[in-house]
């Protein structure tokens, strides 16, 4: 029989529920993006650098290649109740992995590999990966390095800017599965912040439109203090409007709505 298609009669309503989108949390190497991620209740990490989740007290696997990143991803698919958060640690590695693989599978050199050859199998494979993990009935976290680049603005001009180590066709797949672009930074005595909205220099941004209010002004950065604990306190604060009732929100706060249970060998 043929699909039968209607027209709308009601509006679509926006989720903000921070487990029914997509974060990335971007950032220099070791500056505690990891150890913010293992505060979320009910986290799991897919940790596509080995070792470097070791001085974090979390859940999480070291993966170790793009064979063992499918394997886990299956298992979240058949354990949907495993977590109520799943983060990749980071995406520029697991990309990496995925280049691997295309390359030996195809029998390419890397060269031959990110160009033309292997351009399109490399895409095909990473972004159906990226299409499972967001299928996921889950809250999802993805992470990436940030550098500072030379580019050049509209005029020829050079400028710096503050950019992930993704690559471009990985970033390209990324900016469009992502809800929430949240940026690292310190300031000049060493305060960690986390900018959520971003300028010339550097990309962040949300789209949590009823969230991030204080006083009646929506947060450009919030102060992310000096450890983890505090990090995730004020991040929930922030998101939460610090408590108050200075905008008109539709929002039903179910960051516990699943907890871990590790499922038996």
């Amino acid at each position: 029989m043929p699909t039968i298609l209607r027209l709308p009669t009601e509006l679509k309503i926006s989720s903000e529920t921070l487990d029914d989108k997509t974060l990335l949390w971007a950032g220099e190497k070791k500056w505690g993006k990891t150890s913010f991620i293992a505060q979320w209740p009910g986290h799991f990490i897919l940790e596509c650098e080995p070792g470097n989740a070791n001085h974090v007290t979390a859940n999480y696997v070291d993966v170790h290649n793009w064979e063992e990143a499918k394997e886990y991803l299956t298992l979240l698919e058949e354990n949907p109740q495993y977590c109520t958060y799943a983060c990749i640690d980071d995406v520029p590695s697991l990309y990496n992995y995925c280049v691997k693989y295309i390359t030996k599978l195809l029998k390419l050199t890397i060269l031959e590999a990110l160009e033309f050859k292997g351009w399109g199998a490399i895409r095909r494979e990473f972004e159906s990966f990226i299409d499972r993990f967001q299928a996921l009935k889950m809250g999802k976290h993805y992470t990436a390095h940030t550098e500072v680049v030379t580019a050049k603005d509209l005029r020829g001009r050079e400028i710096s800017k503050l950019e992930t180590t993704m690559s471009k066709q990985c970033n390209e797949i990324m900016d469009g599965k992502t809800h929430f672009w949240g940026i690292f930074l310190r300031r000049e005595k060493g305060e960690r912040i986390l900018v959520l909205e971003g300028d010339s220099f550097l990309k962040a941004g949300h789209g949590f439109k009823n969230h991030f209010w204080k006083n009646g002004v929506q947060l450009k950065e919030i102060d992310m203090g000096s450890s983890p604990e505090m990090a995730y306190q004020n991040f929930m604060e922030a998101y939460n409007n610090y408590g108050t009732n200075n905008i008109t929100a539709n929002h039903q706060n179910s960051n516990t709505r699943r907890t871990i249970t590790i499922p038996k060998s």
